[in-house]
């Protein structure tokens, strides 16, 4: 069992306790599809562990479900905690219901930084047009209107902009300019097989929009996962609102 989160690298903390995995204190396990996940500390996303003897550390946990308190239920997931460990026990639940559990803590966080941006950026727009209406006495409601909306658009245009960060810098194979890859380039990326890797990104080039070059391993996923943040801001936000106990359960963990 690896020790460190797939998405952000941290530590997992814990022993593993009833999993007896040796590693892991929040765990998520689904005996209909056999899936065991160890959920980390830092980012709460979800890990799925190896196939290795999966079905025997699931029936580990579900023994114990029994013995432990119930903290919070939707109609096919629900959390228990055992001791000092959080168990989620998944059912069969339709995507909606799991993406809650799964992504619910990742998608408040990202509305609290989207707030630290659109707030001050809309109320500067209402102050802008009061002033406007009360200087020239005319009506310019429709500004701030605009202004106000314009503000979700500026907050992924920055998030677009995001640099990623990458272990040496790719140069593009035509016309040789070195390529500062951002959250948005993805949209003019393929994604290919490749032989040494599991998947590589074919990065077009800005200068010359030619594909520019091709990466593999760890910047290839790099690229995508900066992309991926940048696409759920717009497709993930409105699951967040589907369960008030979908929020109860981040808030426990």
């Amino acid at each position: 069992m690896y020790k460190t989160c797939a998405f952000c690298n941290a530590a997992l903390d814990g022993d593993g306790g009833p999993a007896r995995l040796g590693v892991g204190r929040r765990f998520a396990f689904d005996e209909w599809k056999g899936r065991l996940w160890v959920v980390c500390p830092k980012c709460a996303r979800w890990n799925l562990t190896p196939i290795d003897d999966r079905l025997e550390h699931i029936d580990s946990l579900a023994r114990v479900v029994p013995d432990a308190r119930l903290l919070a239920r939707t109609e096919q997931i629900a959390l228990f905690r055992w001791e000092h460990y959080d168990l989620i026990q998944v059912g069969r639940p339709q995507r909606v219901e799991i993406a809650g559990w799964r992504y619910g803590e990742r998608l408040r966080a990202r509305n609290r930084e989207r707030a630290r941006v659109v707030i001050p950026l809309t109320l500067a727009a209402v102050g802008l047009g009061i002033a406007a209406n009360v200087a020239l006495g005319g009506s310019f409601g429709f500004l701030a209107w605009n202004l106000g909306r314009s503000a979700d658009g500026f907050y992924l245009w920055m998030v677009g902009m995001r640099r990623v960060r990458l272990d040496e810098t790719p140069v593009c194979d035509h016309c040789g300019a070195a390529l500062q890859p951002k959250a948005k380039d993805v949209q003019h990326a393929r994604v290919v097989p490749d032989a040494h890797a599991d998947l590589g990104v074919l990065l077009s080039c800005p200068s010359c929009h030619h594909e520019g070059t091709l990466l593999i391993g760890p910047d290839a996923h790099a690229l995508l996962r900066h992309h991926e943040s940048l696409l759920s801001r717009l497709r993930l936000q409105p699951l967040l609102r589907t369960s008030r106990c979908h929020l109860l359960a981040c808030r426990l963990l």
